[in-house]
């Protein structure tokens, strides 16, 4: 291993770069993959869990949907509420890498514990931004999940949070 980091060490720097460009590239590319399959394998664990992924899914349907529709209020109101849901995912992972950086030098394995820790909270915030599949028109991938979230939850109306009922 060291003879091959070594060679890759006497090439110029700009193929250096370019590698490791490369290599961060297809470790997003990764870990994008990993979180929205995670996501859904641990949305399914739970009734919650799936509850709280089908509304943030709604939610960026919705916001879609108003956005066709030149509903520019709306798509803005819904745009904004999924920034801040991704915005307390970067900040809960920042605080990973901070705290990991700090303890990191008293006990190298926390430091590792603290970037794995930023690594899985910067992905999830990712996920809550992510582009949704446009191939489905909105208002029935809306319907589609509405009828999911009613089957999870009798008791409760799918419209309990409002964001459905100003976006359709």
């Amino acid at each position: 291993m060291t003879e091959l980091i070594n060679t890759i060490l006497e090439w110029p720097l700009i193929i250096q770069g370019a590698l490791g460009s490369g290599l961060f590239w297809l470790v997003l590319v990764i870990g994008q993959r990993i979180s929205a399959l995670s996501g859904k394998v641990i949305s399914q664990r739970s009734t919650e869990n799936e509850i709280n992924y089908l509304r943030d899914l709604r939610d960026k349907y919705v916001g879609l949907k108003a956005h066709h529709e030149n509903n520019v209020q709306v798509a803005n109101y819904i745009a904004t509420g999924i920034i801040y849901k991704s915005l307390r995912s970067l900040f809960k992972g920042l605080i990973w890498l901070a705290l990991g950086l700090s303890f990191g030098s008293i006990i190298p394995v926390l430091g590792v514990v603290g970037f794995v820790g930023c690594l899985y909270h910067m992905f999830k915030g990712l996920a809550v931004v992510q582009e949704v599949d446009k191939s489905i028109p909105p208002a029935d991938r809306i319907r589609e999940i509405d009828e999911k979230l009613e089957q999870l939850e009798p008791n409760k109306s799918s419209n309990s949070d409002g964001v459905n009922a100003a976006g359709s």
